[in-house]
């Protein structure tokens, strides 16, 4: 067994296979008494993997490896750790934290988002030349954009050209899962998600959709979805418990205000959760929903059924609170079915307790009579 110490030579060339250019440091021991060298970068950086990377602080060599302690920059994001170490092919480490600046791409005409990041493992590709950043919710990693109130769950890819994540996503109070979101500084998308659309005062959720791509417009804070998978429950409504067949939603968040449609502008179909509308269905061509009135406004309904009975609202529009709540149907035309005969109501103000029964009050051509279900 021998030990050395104390040995320094003069300024010898350092080389790094591909890392950095060739570095000029003198030899010392180390504290493990391998030979290695270390490099005070002051207030200057020094460029990595073709410019890639920018390293700032200390670098240091002993029989670990290569590494620095401090901090690195990719594009607009910083990175800090008590110990990054450099391979020929990648750079790994922990990131106690970072953040990422509002920046123009050098190579692509986008701008990446604010993000402050915590508690991140790191692994940077050479090949690829790109960040992954993984997350770990048992070591209370953070992605987050505390201006735009929206928090990432999963790793995050970043790249001169994009900024990716896979897994949930929070924006406001409520949450979207993928494979695959990307951000930009003042959008939110995926392809593919699934979105459970929810304010905090309420317990139930407004939205919930599966397959859908969504578009969030940041500065606007408007939230768009489009249903990819076309069927009856395209668009649930748990807090008014319906669901339906259209094909788009539009949350104005400011306004408090969630617009239903189809691109075609057709009607669809809107059907009941409620086990005292079961198998309860009807006809629209839009809704509406005032998120801070609690109601949903449903417009283009020619007719619904309750009981033997056919009903025209007045100016062809359901108003539906909480729990599939009906308002009253006021100025209404009613068609009663009998065995015998049709009766007609004009005028007439009805109550919609259930898929089977209805009270109210109606004029037929010879007099004013009070409605109820048979």
């Amino acid at each position: 067994d021998y030990k050395v110490t104390g040995v320094q030579t003069c300024a010898l060339p350092i080389y790094s296979v591909g890392i950095f250019n060739p570095l000029e440091a003198k030899l010392i021991t180390m504290p493990d008494n391998s030979f290695g060298f270390t490099i005070d970068l002051k207030n200057n950086n020094l460029d990595a993997y073709g410019k890639n990377i920018q390293v700032f602080e200390n670098l240091m060599m002993d029989s670990t490896g290569l590494y620095s302690e401090g901090n690195i920059k990719y594009n607009s994001t910083t990175l800090f750790s008590e110990k990054f170490r450099f391979f020929p092919d990648s750079i790994s480490g922990y990131v106690e934290k970072g953040f990422m600046s509002v920046e123009t791409s050098k190579k692509q005409n986008f701008i990446y988002p604010e993000l402050e990041l915590s508690n991140l493992q790191l692994t940077y590709l050479k090949d690829d030349n790109k960040v992954l950043l993984l997350f770990d919710s048992l070591k209370r990693s953070e992605i987050i954009n505390k201006k735009n109130n929206y928090k990432i769950f999963g790793d995050l890819t970043i790249s001169s050209t994009e900024v990716s994540s896979e897994g949930k996503i929070k924006i406001g109070d409520s949450y979207f899962f993928s494979d695959r979101f990307v951000f930009e500084e003042s959008l939110i998308a995926s392809d593919y998600a699934d979105a459970f659309l929810k304010e905090k005062s309420q317990n139930n959720d407004l939205v919930n959709a599966e397959g859908v791509k969504l578009k969030y417009k940041i500065n606007e804070k408007e939230l768009n979805l489009k249903t990819t998978l076309f069927g009856q429950n395209n668009f649930m409504f748990p807090r008014f418990q319906l669901f339906s067949s259209f094909a788009e939603i539009n949350w104005n968040i400011q306004q408090k205000s969630i617009s239903v449609t189809s691109e075609d502008n057709s009607e669809k179909t809107i059907y009941s959760l409620s086990p005292e509308f079961n198998s309860w269905s009807f006809d629209a061509s839009m809704g509406l929903i005032d998120v801070k009135e609690n109601l949903f406004l449903i417009k283009g309904v020619e007719e619904i059924v309750v009981a033997d009975a056919y009903i025209i609202p007045y100016n062809k529009e359901l108003s539906i609170r909480e729990n599939l709540k009906i308002d009253p149907l006021l100025k209404s035309s009613l068609v009663l079915d009998t065995l015998e005969e049709n009766h007609k109501f004009v005028d007439s103000d009805i109550l919609i307790l259930t898929k089977d029964k209805f009270e109210g009050k109606g004029r037929s051509e010879e007099h004013t009579s009070e409605l109820q279900s048979p």
